[in-house]
């Protein structure tokens, strides 16, 4: 296993990691993805070969990103990372 910066030629196997926790997150298609990734402080993935079995998702303030949540943590505090989202493969 390797942790490793993501990139857009992972982002097929991402969003499949994403579906399959959909229930616990918010859907994420591709156009969403690839605006996420370039404001992104932190983007990583967990692979072995060419499989991805993690990502981990997150952003610094003053990022235009529309989530409530990171919306509540840019209003109370003036540095901060927010991490969005943790999804490890079933």
């Amino acid at each position: 296993m390797q942790l490793r910066d993501a990139s857009p030629t992972d982002f097929a196997q991402i969003l499949r990691l994403n579906a399959e926790s959909e229930q616990f997150l918010s859907p994420l298609p591709l156009a969403r993805l690839q605006r996420l990734h370039a404001q992104a402080a932190y983007h990583r993935i967990i692979e072995s070969g060419p499989a991805v079995y993690a990502f981990l998702l997150a952003f610094r303030e003053g990022c235009a990103y529309d989530s409530p949540n990171y919306q509540w943590f840019a209003s109370h505090f003036d540095r901060f990372l927010y991490i969005d989202r943790v999804v490890v493969s079933a």
